[in-house]
């Protein structure tokens, strides 16, 4: 009796730590891919001042409220600004980092070292990007890199990571539109429920 007793609270603590361990394994899942910055999904414009975030202004962008500011709790370097987009409904749904320009940058040295940079830093941690990256070599198009990058057949930097959770994550390097040499990253995050409170609001629409 004292044998099967031992084997039935044994099966029962073996049945426990499975539901525990799934338990800290969805709990690692859940907070493995947060918001970038020291941010978090779905937090409300008025926790993030709280965080020390100040907004410079903001608009309204119809499916979210859009806030720039210059500085989060946690930052790139290099940056211009930050771009905030809360929803009315789900909070903080979408991220945006600019870079500084990179200026004179007329074969887009300075701009190519920094998005494949930032593209091995995030390739690190949400795993292999989809990427277009070309450019015209024969100079047909353009001497200038800034100046290829304006012309959808010349030349693209853009990397992609669709990740597990659903949330979308782009990096590119822009070039400026008033001039041939320079150019800047933009990075975006946008959260799991982002695409669905653009949705939401093309139906309110209608």
């Amino acid at each position: 009796m004292k044998t099967k007793i031992n084997a039935v609270l044994f099966a029962l603590f073996a049945a426990v730590m499975v539901v525990l361990g799934g338990i800290a394994m969805a709990d690692e899942a859940k907070n493995k891919y947060t918001a970038p910055f020291g941010l978090e999904w779905g937090m409300s414009k008025k926790k993030a001042e709280s965080l020390g975030v100040v907004s410079s202004w903001c608009e309204d962008g119809g499916a979210y409220t859009l806030c720039i500011t210059n500085s989060l709790p946690k930052n790139l370097d290099n940056v211009d600004e930050y771009g905030l987009k809360f929803s009315p409904k789900y909070g903080l749904i979408g991220v945006v980092y600019q870079s500084n320009t990179f200026s004179g940058d007329h074969y887009g040295n300075l701009g190519k070292n920094a998005y494949n940079r930032l593209k091995r830093q995030l390739s690190n941690k949400y795993g292999t990007s989809r990427s277009s990256e070309w450019e015209d070599k024969d100079g047909s198009m353009g001497s200038l890199f800034y100046n290829c990058l304006k012309k959808e057949a010349c030349g693209s930097m853009l990397s992609n990571w669709r990740i597990d959770d659903g949330s979308y994550i782009q990096l590119r390097l822009d070039s400026d539109t008033e001039s041939y040499n320079d150019g800047y990253l933009v990075l975006i995050y946008d959260s799991p429920l982002y695409e669905k409170a653009e949705e939401e609001h093309a139906e309110d629409a209608l």
